[in-house]
Formats: structure tokens, C-alpha cells, sequence
């Protein structure tokens, strides 16, 4: 004969009061409290201020009480305080352009002779440095948002960490110098006007002039610096420009090549003879 009957099972009373304590046990009720939740189970981080421990081992017990004042027995936690200096990581940017070396300015503290620094400079979780002490020279290679994260060990074994996002603008493209006219030399007495192809926010030749585009009469090297909104910067390659004097005499004493043989005489006569061909 089976005998079927339901069995009305009165739910467990909830946690209601937590405290903890550090090596001596004071008894239920005369530890330091912690403020909790009611609940069956606690499964959330619980916030412990860790008083001026002496070096070496402790021990931190924790204990509950329900809605029916009930106190557990205590659970322990064994550790170790050792004699340790924790690093505070900090670091700073002030403006930083895709595809150029930057640096990335180290102001912690509490750090100790010896202690490691490993930067993780693009979020993946991977170490991309390992340095001492000091600023890190590192090129983004594209603008966006790059969050940075430095790890700081010192010869104890205490770690700080630090992380930041510093964002990275992007790079004007490098300036390409065109030539009016085309040829990379002028006679002499005349003046050829150098220029860019694209349009830029700031120009700085290195004539010391900052227009779009410059008029020289002087042959060297010629090169320009362009900006843009956010500060960031580009510079050319060095054109070579030549000057040419006026031919006098004959090519065995005064020129020897023939292509600036050629030259002289075409900015003595050449150029005379097509203006009043034209």
C-alpha cells in the first residue's frame, strides 16, 4: 500500500547580518558588522577594510546571521602580509598623432628602484612592453580611442595598476611638393614659385615662410612642414633645386658637363629667343 502525501516545506530563513574579524575571534555578535542584503545565499563581493596588520601571517574570519538570530559557525581565510610598498601607476599624453612617435609621460609613485613596468598600449590582454621606470616612446598606427593599461611590479611583489583612454588624431598625409613649370632648376635673376597639392590647415617651409606656396630665386634644398586642425603634423622630402648662371666663355674653361653646358646657354639665350619667337 503506497501512501501519497504532500509535504509543505517552509522556506529557509534569509541571511541577514554578516560580520568579520582579523586573527582573535570576539564572539558572535562582537565582530564588525557588514552591511548586507537578505538573501538564501550571498554571492556578491563583500567590502573589508584590512586594518594596519603586522608582517606576517593572519587570519580573517567571516560569519553570518539569519532572520532568526541564528549565527554560523566562522569561515577562515588564511594570508600573509609582507613587507611591500603597493606602486600607484599614472601616466599622461598631451597630443598624439596617428603614425608618429608620441610619449607617453610616467608620473607614478611608490615606485622602488628595480620595479617592472609592463604596458598593454591596444586593450588585447598582451603585454607590448616591458620597461623600467620613465616615459614610453609608441607609435599608433591609426586615430581612434586606444585604452592603455600599465602594470606596475615592484621588487617586493606588490602591483598597482592603471588604466586610461587617450585618443589618438589623425595625421595629415605627407606633402608633395610640385614645381611651376616642372623643371627642378631657374637661371639666374629669376624666380620659380613652389607649391603642395593638397590643402592643409598650417604651412612651414623651411625658407621660414608659412604660405600655401613660396617664390624662390636660389637655388638648395627646399622641403615643408604641414598641419592640420588638431595640431598633428607631416613633412616632405627634400626637393633639390639648381641655379644656372648666364654662359660667358667656352665650355672647356667655364662648364664641365654638357647638360649644364646646355643649360647656361639656354638661360642666356633660349629662353630670350622664345619670348620673342612667341
Amino acid at each position: 500500500m503506497w501512501i501519497n502525501q504532500q509535504v509543505n516545506q517552509e522556506p529557509a530563513p534569509l541571511l541577514s547580518r554578516a560580520e568579520y574579524f582579523f586573527d582573535t575571534d570576539p564572539g558572535p555578535g562582537g565582530a564588525t558588522l557588514l552591511e548586507i542584503i537578505p538573501k538564501e545565499v550571498v554571492d556578491t563581493m563583500l567590502k573589508i577594510t584590512i586594518p594596519l596588520l603586522s608582517q606576517g601571517k593572519h587570519n580573517l574570519g567571516l560569519r553570518f546571521q539569519n532572520e532568526q538570530n541564528i549565527w554560523s559557525s566562522s569561515g577562515n581565510q588564511f594570508f600573509e602580509v609582507i613587507d611591500c610598498l603597493i606602486p600607484q601607476p599614472r601616466f599622461f599624453s598631451t597630443s598624439i598623432c596617428a603614425g608618429f612617435e608620441t610619449l607617453i609621460g610616467d608620473n607614478s609613485y611608490n615606485v622602488q628602484p628595480g620595479a617592472e613596468y609592463a604596458w598593454d598600449v591596444d586593450s588585447d590582454g598582451n603585454i607590448d612592453y616591458f620597461t623600467a621606470a620613465g616615459h614610453l616612446a609608441h607609435i599608433f598606427p591609426s586615430e581612434g580611442e586606444y585604452l592603455v593599461e600599465l602594470t606596475i611590479t615592484n621588487p617586493g611583489g606588490c602591483v598597482g595598476r592603471f588604466s586610461s583612454l587617450l585618443k589618438v588624431d589623425p595625421s595629415p598625409a605627407k606633402p608633395e611638393i610640385v614645381i611651376d613649370g616642372g623643371n627642378p632648376w631657374l637661371c639666374d635673376g629669376e624666380t620659380l614659385s613652389l607649391s603642395v597639392t593638397e590643402k592643409y590647415h598650417v604651412y612651414e617651409w623651411n625658407t621660414l615662410e608659412n604660405t600655401e606656396s613660396i617664390n624662390i630665386n636660389t637655388g638648395g634644398r627646399y622641403r615643408v612642414e604641414v598641419g592640420n586642425l588638431h595640431g598633428c603634423k607631416s613633412i616632405s622630402n627634400f626637393i633639390q633645386i639648381d641655379l644656372y648662371g648666364r654662359y660667358e666663355g667656352n665650355s672647356e674653361t667655364t662648364f664641365a658637363k654638357e647638360m649644364n653646358l646646355f643649360l647656361a646657354i639656354w638661360c642666356s639665350h633660349g629662353k630670350e629667343n622664345t619670348q620673342r619667337n612667341s
